[in-house]
């Protein structure tokens, strides 16, 4: 399972927490690709289409740290450190706007030989111009494909 390209099918949960409103939740199943490399660094990769705008999005994720990167039409890198926090970008039509991201959690759950599913989920908080604008969960659960 290691250093090498594997077709996965991908379940994308985001729950969206902001100050004092109901949680906003949103799921996506995508086809993807899956890549192990070193024993510990997961790679994922797999095209979303949010609001009418098409992405690339790529995952790279070990057990205390990750990035989560977004090219096409619109761009975006959120970075994460387990206790840190990170300075990140969102980018769209209106242009760049800085973001600051405050990891809580990563759970990495790799695919290897004997294991067929695997699942990473990140807990973080978003702040925009020095003030939380939410706290975000992201689960991600995949299998192999074919």
């Amino acid at each position: 399972m290691s250093n090498h390209t594997t077709p996965i099918r991908l379940k994308f949960k985001t729950t969206i927490k902001h100050p004092g409103e109901l949680p906003e939740i949103m799921e996506i199943f995508v086809d993807g690709s899956y890549m192990l490399k070193d024993g510990k660094k997961v790679y994922i990769q797999y095209e979303e289409i949010i609001n009418d705008k098409k992405m690339r999005t790529t995952l790279r994720f070990d057990e205390a740290d990750g990035i989560i990167m977004r090219n096409g039409d619109m761009k975006m890198r959120l970075p994460f450190i387990k206790g840190l926090d990170q300075r990140g970008h969102y980018e769209a039509d209106f242009g760049t706007m800085p973001i600051v991201v405050r990891t809580h959690h990563i759970d990495n759950k790799p695919l290897t030989e004997a294991v067929t599913d695997g699942a990473l989920s990140v807990r973080y908080e978003l702040i925009v111009g020095g003030a939380s604008v939410g706290d975000y969960t992201l689960e991600y659960s995949y299998t192999e494909g074919k």
